[in-house]
C-alpha cells in the first residue's frame, strides 16, 4: 500500500500551502467587507436619503451591526474554499477553513459583548 509522496502531515510543502490558505482566508473577508457595507448602503439609500459617511458611522457605532456585517463578509470565504478544493489544494482549503473558524469565534465574542445572540 503506497501512501504517496506527501504522506507526512508535517512536511514543509504542506505547511506552506496551509499557511498560505490561512492568510488568504484571513484577508479575503477584509477585502469583501467594504463591498458588503456599500451594498447595504445602496439598499438603505433607496429608502432613506442618508450620506455614506453617516451610514458608515451608524454601522461602526453599534457592535451588533459590526458583527452582522463581518459575518456576511466571511461568506466570501466560501468562494475561495471551493476554488481551492476544485484545484485539489486540500491544504489551502483547510487553511481557509481555519481562518473562517477564527472569524466565527470573533463574531460570537462580539455578539456576546453586545448582549444579544
Amino acid at each position: 500500500m503506497s501512501l504517496g509522496k506527501n504522506w507526512k502531515v508535517g512536511s514543509p510543502e504542506l505547511r506552506q500551502k496551509r499557511n498560505r490558505g490561512v492568510i488568504i482566508g484571513a484577508l479575503f473577508p477584509l477585502l469583501v467587507l467594504p463591498v458588503v457595507i456599500y451594498v447595504f448602503y445602496l439598499d438603505s439609500s433607496k429608502r432613506f436619503d442618508v450620506g455614506f459617511q453617516n451610514y458608515l458611522t451608524k454601522i461602526l457605532h453599534n457592535m451588533h451591526n459590526i458583527a452582522n456585517v463581518m459575518s456576511l463578509s466571511v461568506l466570501g470565504n466560501l468562494v475561495v474554499f471551493f476554488l481551492l478544493l476544485r484545484r485539489n489544494n486540500d491544504w489551502g482549503a483547510r487553511g481557509v477553513l481555519v481562518s473562517t473558524l477564527f472569524y466565527v469565534v470573533l463574531v460570537f465574542i462580539l455578539k456576546l459583548i453586545e448582549g444579544g445572540i
